[in-house]
C-alpha cells in the first residue's frame, strides 16, 4: 500500500501515476484506470490548484494537464490555496491530520524534495513518527550544503538515539 504526501500545489503527480496506469496494460480501461487511482492516497497539504478532467464528478467540469489556467480559474482556485507562514484552515489541519495518520501506519517513509522546514516537521509530527520502532526513514538532499545536510541529519539523529530499532536512511545527492 503506498500514499503520497505533496507539499506541491500542481496535479503532476496524479497526472504522470495516471498516465503510467493507462500504458500498464493494454487492455486496461480508462475507468478501471480511475478506480486504482482512487485507491492511493494524494493529500495536496496545503491545497490543490483544481482537478484534473478524470478526477471529478459527472456534470462537473476538470481542467487539462498543461492547460493554461487563465485569470478567472486562478481567482477561483487560489482560494484553495494555502502557504505555509499562514495561520493553517480547519481544512489544512485535516490534511495534516490524515497524512499524520497514514505515516504513523508506515513501516518506510520515502521524503522527495523536501526543505524539512521546521514548520512541516512539527505539522507531520515527523518526530512522533520517527520514534516509530523499525521505520525505515530516507529522503534526497538535491541542492542542500553539506552543513544542511548535517544539521537534517543532527535533528534526526537525536530520535535515533532516543529509541533503538529507527533506520536511518542515507541522503542521497
Amino acid at each position: 500500500k503506498v500514499s503520497f504526501m505533496t507539499f506541491n500545489y500542481d496535479r503532476s503527480l496524479e497526472y504522470f501515476l495516471h498516465r503510467a496506469l493507462m500504458k500498464w496494460r493494454e487492455d486496461i480501461t480508462p475507468e478501471k484506470v480511475v478506480e486504482i487511482m482512487n485507491q492511493i492516497p494524494i493529500i495536496h497539504l496545503y491545497g490543490q490548484l483544481d482537478p484534473l478532467p478524470w478526477q471529478v464528478k459527472k456534470g462537473e467540469n476538470g481542467r487539462d494537464y498543461g492547460a493554461r489556467l487563465d485569470a478567472e480559474h486562478f481567482k477561483k482556485y487560489n482560494e484553495n490555496l494555502s502557504i505555509v507562514f499562514e495561520k493553517p484552515t480547519k481544512e489544512i489541519n485535516s490534511k495534516f491530520e490524515r497524512a499524520f495518520n497514514l505515516l504513523k501506519k508506515a513501516d518506510r517513509v520515502y521524503v522527495l524534495g523536501f526543505g524539512f522546514d521546521e514548520d512541516n516537521i512539527t505539522k507531520l509530527r515527523l518526530g512522533d513518527i520517527i520514534l516509530k520502532r523499525n521505520i525505515l526513514f530516507k529522503g534526497t538532499a538535491f541542492g542542500f550544503s553539506d552543513k544542511e545536510i548535517s544539521n537534517i541529519r543532527d535533528k534526526f539523529a537525536k530520535f535515533h538515539k532516543l529509541i533503538g530499532g529507527v533506520t536511518m536512511g542515507v541522503f542521497l545527492e
